[in-house]
């Protein structure tokens, strides 16, 4: 695992950099999107997922809305205590 404010890579030397959950946690997220910048080539990508809340993700609204009126005395509510991204 490597700080991804500060990373030991030569700057233009990945395609991609993928970030699986932890860009909320970056202390200076601008300062890690920087180092992500510099060791990607020309044209390279930076991919990151993070969590989010239910009004954010449509598909996710959509099912709990959907669970709601199939339950309107009892409605599941799971989907509401859970992040997304």
């Amino acid at each position: 695992m490597h700080d991804a404010q500060n990373l030991p890579f030569a700057p233009s030397m990945f395609d991609l950099v993928v970030c699986q959950f932890g860009v909320m946690f970056f202390p200076d997220k601008l300062k890690a999107y920087d180092e992500a910048k510099r060791v990607l080539r020309s044209g390279g990508r930076f991919l990151f997922s993070t969590w989010g809340s239910l009004s954010a993700n449509d598909f996710a609204s959509r099912v709990d809305e959907c669970l709601a009126s199939l339950f309107p005395s009892d409605p599941p509510d799971f989907l509401r205590r859970l992040p997304y991204s």
